[in-house]
C-alpha cells in the first residue's frame, strides 16, 4: 500500500505537469506559506512551517511561469484571469518581512500576510506554546485527555483551549519564558508592518488577535478576537477585510456558523487551509494548499496541486450525492 500511494502521487505529478494548465484554467489557486528561513525555530521545523529561501524562490518562479499571479485587490474587484494564483502568508513571522518580502519584491509578486497581532505585540504564540508542552511535558497530553471529551475525534493540539493551557502553566513552577520564546521563534514587529504599509506588493489580512482554535470560542469571544485584531490592523493603509482562519481546518477548527458570522461583518473573502485546489473564481469562501520543503521539484509541485485539485472534485461529487 505504501508503494502504491507513492506511485499514485508520482503519477499525479506527471499527469498534472502535462495537463495541469488545462484542468486549472478556470480556477483560483491559493498558496499558503509561513516561515521562510534558513535557521528556523524548533517549533517551525517540527511542524514543517519552514522553507529555505532558495527553494521558496524556485517555487515562486514555478508559479509565475505556469500561472497568472494576482493581488488581493484583484481578488476583491473580481479582476481574475485564467489560471490565477494568490500567494498568502500566515501568522506574522519575522522572516516573512526580512526574507520573503524582499524576494517577492524582486520578482514583482504581490501577497497578503494574515497576521495575529497579539504575538506581533509581544505575546507568546498560542500554537507554539501548545506544541512545546505536548513535546516536552509528558503530563500535558495526559492533562488534556483528562479534561477534554472525545479527544480522539480531532488532533490533540486542536483540542487545547486557552483556559486549559493557562491552567496547566499555573500548575507548573519551572517554566521559563525565554526558553518558550526561543522554541517558538521570532515574530515581526509593528515597525516592520509600518515599513511595508505603502508597498504595492504587500497587503495585510486578519488572522485573529491570537491563534486560538475558533471552534472553542463562543460567539462573543470569536467576535472579540476578530474585531480587536481588525482595530490594530486598520491603521495600516494596506489592510484588507480578508480573513484566514487559524489552523484552517473546517469542523475541527471552525464552524459553518462562524463563517456566516464573519460574512455578517462584511468580510470580503475568507480562507481555510484544508488542501483543496480549483475553486470557482466567484467563491467568497476559499481553500488553500501549502508549498513546503517537500515540494522541491516541479513534479512535486504539480503533485501537490493535483492532489488538491482531485480532493476538490471528490468533495463536489460527495456534496451532489
Amino acid at each position: 500500500m505504501k508503494y502504491f500511494k507513492a506511485w499514485m502521487k508520482h503519477f499525479i505529478g506527471l499527469f498534472m505537469s502535462i495537463f495541469g494548465n488545462f484542468f486549472l484554467r478556470n480556477s483560483l489557486v491559493v498558496i499558503c506559506y509561513h516561515d521562510i528561513n534558513e535557521s528556523p525555530s524548533e517549533f517551525s521545523k517540527s511542524n514543517s512551517l519552514d522553507l529555505n529561501p532558495e527553494l521558496f524562490r524556485k517555487q515562486l518562479l514555478f508559479l509565475k511561469s505556469n500561472f497568472n499571479i494576482i493581488s488581493p485587490d484583484d481578488l476583491i474587484s473580481g479582476n481574475i484571469p485564467k489560471r490565477a494564483v494568490l500567494i498568502t502568508f500566515d501568522d506574522g513571522w519575522r522572516s516573512t518581512f526580512e526574507v520573503a518580502i524582499p524576494i517577492m519584491k524582486e520578482l514583482k509578486i504581490p501577497s497578503i500576510l494574515f497576521l495575529n497581532m497579539a504575538p506581533v505585540k509581544g505575546s507568546l504564540f498560542f500554537p507554539g506554546l501548545v506544541d512545546y508542552f505536548i513535546r516536552n511535558y509528558d503530563n500535558f497530553p495526559k492533562f488534556l485527555n483528562e479534561n477534554i471529551e472525545d479527544t480522539k475525534k480531532y488532533p490533540l493540539h486542536t483540542n487545547c483551549t486557552i483556559e486549559l493551557l493557562n491552567s496547566f502553566i499555573d500548575s507548573e513552577k519551572s517554566i521559563n519564558n525565554s526558553t518558550l520564546s526561543n522554541y517558538i521563534g521570532d515574530f515581526a514587529s509593528e515597525e516592520m508592518l509600518k515599513k511595508y504599509e505603502n508597498n504595492s506588493y504587500v497587503y495585510y489580512g486578519n488572522h485573529f488577535l491570537n491563534h486560538y482554535v475558533s471552534r472553542h470560542l463562543n460567539e462573543i469571544e470569536f467576535e472579540e478576537e476578530y474585531i480587536l485584531n481588525s482595530r490594530l490592523l486598520e491603521k495600516y493603509n494596506n489592510y484588507r477585510k480578508i480573513v484566514a482562519f487559524p489552523y484552517g481546518q473546517p469542523n475541527s477548527c471552525f464552524s459553518k456558523e462562524q463563517v456566516t458570522q464573519l460574512f455578517n461583518f462584511e468580510v470580503q473573502h475568507i480562507f481555510a487551509s484544508s488542501g483543496h485546489v480549483g475553486h470557482d473564481i466567484k467563491f467568497k469562501f476559499i481553500d488553500r494548499i501549502s508549498f513546503t520543503a517537500s515540494h522541491s521539484t516541479e513534479i512535486k509541485m504539480w503533485q501537490q496541486l493535483g492532489i488538491g485539485f482531485f480532493k476538490e472534485k471528490l468533495s463536489q461529487i460527495s456534496n451532489i450525492k
